[in-house]
Order: C-alpha cells, then structure tokens, then sequence
C-alpha cells in the first residue's frame, strides 16, 4: 500500500474506510457493514463517494451490500484521480470552487504552478 503509491492516490476518506473494511473483514475479505452502521463507527460523513473511489482504485469490490477486499493490483490506477476530480466537482457549488486555494495545506504564498493545470483553470474561468 505504501511502496507501491496506493495511499498517495487515495484522500483521507477513502483511507478511513479502507482500514475499517480492513479490520472488519472476514478471512476472506468480506463485510456486510451496512452504510448506515460505517458512519456510525467511523469519522465518515457518508460512504457512497469513498466506496467509488476504492472500486475505482481496484481495492474493493461491492456488490448487493457485500463489500470485498481485493488483492492489490499490480500497478496503483491512474482513474482514481479522475474519480476524485468528478467528485469534488459534483458537491461543490461554484461559490466553494471559487475559494479552493484557501484549502490548500502548502504555504501561503501559492502561484498557479501548485494547483493542478485544470484545476487552475477552472478557478480562471469562475474568477
């Protein structure tokens, strides 16, 4: 998880419910936690957005309310990121895009380079 770059793909709520399916599983990877139960064990506001990015990630599998956890693939993918971009655009109105910069954790003096090329130009299209 950590050599191979899985955890630098992931955000730090997809991670919570990662461990948590970790530790919950059976010796064959399986839990029936439902929804509901998850957030009320975990920090996790909902699970459905975490769930994506870990199906997407090829970490998990869930199907009729069955979560698996699947053997790490050969490579971390690369539509994880894309995962995440979609939902970060989905729940934030245009108003919280516009304020983005200010979440940033780096040092205040940012420029354009720290944010991701269509990130940066999406905040230039709404400004």
């Amino acid at each position: 998880m950590v050599r191979e770059g899985y955890l630098k793909q992931l955000d730090c709520e997809s991670s919570v419910l990662y461990l948590f399916l970790l530790t919950v599983a059976d010796r064959d990877g399986l839990s029936w936690y439902s929804e509901r139960r998850i957030c009320e064990l975990t920090p996790l506001p909902e699970v459905t957005s975490c769930r994506d990015v870990l199906i997407a990630a090829d970490l998990i599998a869930f199907k009729g309310g069955v979560y698996q956890i699947l053997s790490l693939p050969a490579k971390p993918l690369v539509k994880i990121a894309q995962v995440l971009q979609e939902q970060t655009v989905k729940s934030k109105s245009v108003q919280e895009l516009e304020t983005v910069p200010q979440i940033n954790c780096k040092d205040e003096g940012e420029d354009k380079d720290s944010f991701p090329p269509e990130l940066y130009a999406l905040l230039r299209k709404l400004s």
